[in-house]
């Protein structure tokens, strides 16, 4: 994650990705979307070469219900991208056990440690029952921001939300454990 990210994610509340990875994040909106523009440029085309032009119901539908679908995956999938921000109570060095203890139990593969910036991945498992996945927690000040998306460099899974979920709360859990047994140790 370059500092140009990092700020932005910080700023929106929300993960930036590269190019390359929402093309391959956002790529069943890309899909569904495809449809309705080969048939807009396929009228186009008889339009500029003044042939007659017969409008269908089913053309129009498939116009309109891809669409649909397109701006309903995206919406899903930008929604995802939102980080939980939370003071976690802790300081510095607490949350990075945290964090270390939580990509031990969960064997997460670094992918980049700085910091301010921690992201994991988890790889595709049949065993696992997993696509794979991308976690990312970004340090600010006392915030801690925490989001799980599948992963963005591979086909994403849009129906992985549970998954993901069970990952952002397990970050919370370890973090509500590490703050009791802080307590109880004062």
């Amino acid at each position: 994650m370059t500092a140009r990210q990092y700020k932005k994610s910080i700023e929106s509340g929300q993960v930036q990705l590269s190019k390359a990875q929402q093309f391959c994040y956002y790529g069943a909106v890309i899909f569904f979307i495809s449809m309705p523009i080969t048939v807009i440029i396929y009228h186009l085309i008889l339009f500029i070469n003044h042939d007659e032009q017969n409008y269908h119901i089913q053309e129009l539908l498939i116009v309109i219900i891809p669409i649909i679908l397109a701006l309903v995956l995206y919406n899903i999938q930008k929604s995802r991208l939102k980080f939980l921000i939370l003071n976690p109570g802790l300081g510095h060095e607490e949350i990075w056990l945290v964090i270390h203890k939580i990509r031990e139990d969960f064997k997460w593969t670094t992918v980049e440690e700085s910091d301010n910036i921690f992201i994991a991945k988890t790889f595709p498992s049949f065993l696992a029952n997993t696509w794979g996945s991308q976690m990312t927690i970004l340090l600010n000040d006392n915030e801690m921001y925490i989001n799980s998306i599948s992963d963005p460099n591979n086909r994403p899974n849009i129906f992985a939300g549970p998954e993901n979920k069970r990952k952002v709360q397990a970050v919370l859990d370890y973090l509500q454990e590490v703050k009791k047994d802080s307590k109880t140790s004062h």
